[in-house]
């Protein structure tokens, strides 16, 4: 079975265009046939580049012919099922959160998209970093304003940081209540012989 171009790249199956086309610069620049003078090492060098212009190749095709299982008759595994972030979401419902967080730092930063930022900000939510998870979210929302997703949780991390610590109704205290409170406490002390508040 021939190996899954995406995977070749370091790409998800969902990247963009323009994520595509920046792993396939990244990845060929570290491999030009020039860097690599030695026989051994140029041999690698050139057996991987080919490599990453059938990818990159083969992807185009993909996408072009909007198949994402057969060609040239083989079967490739599902792109979608080795997508990088699903490792990630299975990490954070374990409670694995240094972890998860390792992981998407170990994303090259070409690669960080709308759903990378989404996932930091559940990791650092998930640690009490609240700052830190409103800004992610943020990020997110703004890398992809179409995902309702992203734009609810940016949103409900907004709303409950504008007012963390609201107390109800029933328990505030107004000057009216604090001045009754002193009468009737000055009406106790000079029943007992006492005076709390001398001039009443």
């Amino acid at each position: 079975m021939k190996r899954n171009p995406y995977e070749v790249l370091g790409i998800s199956e969902s990247a963009s265009s323009e994520e595509l086309k920046n792993a396939y610069k990244y990845l060929a620049r570290k491999f030009e046939e020039d860097k690599y003078a030695d026989p051994p090492l140029c041999d690698i060098a050139k057996q991987k580049l080919e490599e990453l212009n059938w990818a990159y190749d083969e992807i185009i095709r993909l996408r072009s012919s909007n198949s994402s299982y057969y060609a040239s008759g083989n079967q490739y595994q599902s792109y979608g099922s080795n997508n990088q972030y699903t490792d990630i979401y299975r990490l954070l419902d374990e409670g694995k959160y240094y972890e998860a967080e390792s992981r998407l730092d170990a994303i090259p930063e070409y690669l960080r998209n709308a759903e990378w930022y989404y996932l930091r900000g559940k990791t650092y939510y998930f640690l009490g970093w609240y700052d830190s998870a409103e800004n992610a979210y943020k990020t997110a929302h703004k890398k992809d304003k179409s995902n309702p997703k992203y734009k609810e949780a940016y949103e409900n991390m907004r709303g409950s940081r504008d007012i963390p610590y609201k107390e109800s109704d029933s328990s505030s205290c107004d000057a009216g209540d604090l001045c009754c409170s002193l009468l009737c406490a000055d009406c106790c002390c000079e029943c007992m012989g006492g005076d709390l508040i001398p001039c009443c």
